[in-house]
């Protein structure tokens, strides 16, 4: 922050007390006087060029804006411009406010500072500065409420097939199963499922729900075979 100390003058505001003093201002007050650095709080804009016109962003004289440093908030208007290459200055009262020394030989300080300026505001007059507190309050809620909702991107719904937000993995073309890592298995690549050994005492099941080999007559025995022997199958 630099300090502008422009505009009528006062005990702490004159050629004297500021080499580069000027006893005008961009902007006057609603008597047509012009602001007091002195006693109203305003910060400064850069005038207009190609490097950034204020005016294409809703910023005019009177526009209130939140001043930031360490742990204090001074609402002020945007009260001047400045030349082109410049920014961050601010008038004495602004300064003192914020506990930043206020002389305009030496003052200010070199960083720290955040200057907020709420577009298409305006404090009404330009010189009250409790009509720039009342706006600024107003308009600083507003923004730190959209501030903490941008922070918090929506979310988007859980899939239902993998609610931790996982997506499915493609499925092979030609293939409808998958393995065991959840990959998708083509039909030329799954092990086919053979049919039980007619020989083996796997029994199968009839239409009607029952075992064929429940019931069945025993095996007639083979001449080869002794009395004692049963088939037994493979």
């Amino acid at each position: 922050m630099d300090i502008d100390c422009d505009g009528r003058p006062g005990v702490e505001c004159n050629s004297r007390t500021d080499p580069l003093f000027s006893g005008a201002t961009a902007y006057q007050q609603s008597d047509g006087r012009y602001l007091s650095a002195e006693t109203l709080p305003y910060i400064v804009v850069p005038g207009v060029s190609d490097i950034w016109d204020h005016r294409d962003h809703g910023v005019h004289g009177g526009s209130v804006a939140a001043v930031v440093y360490r742990d204090r908030v001074q609402y002020a208007v945007v009260g001047d411009t400045g030349p082109t290459g410049i920014i961050g200055e601010a008038s004495y009262a602004t300064a003192k406010a914020l506990g930043i020394r206020p002389d305009p030989r030496g003052g200010g300080t070199p960083s720290g500072v955040t200057y907020i300026v709420f577009k298409n505001s305006r404090a009404t007059p330009i010189e009250s500065h409790a009509s720039a507190v009342e706006v600024g309050e107003r308009l600083a809620k507003q923004f730190v409420r959209a501030t903490k909702q941008e922070a918090r991107p929506p979310q988007a719904p859980a899939d239902e097939w993998a609610p931790n937000g996982l997506t499915e993995p493609p499925r092979a073309e030609g293939g409808t199963g998958t393995g065991d890592s959840g990959a998708a298995v083509p039909e030329d690549a799954r092990t086919p499922v053979e049919a039980p050994d007619p020989g083996t005492d796997q029994a199968a099941t009839g239409d009607d729900g029952t075992r064929d080999d429940q019931d069945a007559p025993a095996a007639p025995e083979t001449e080869d075979e002794p009395d004692d022997a049963t088939d037994t199958g493979d």
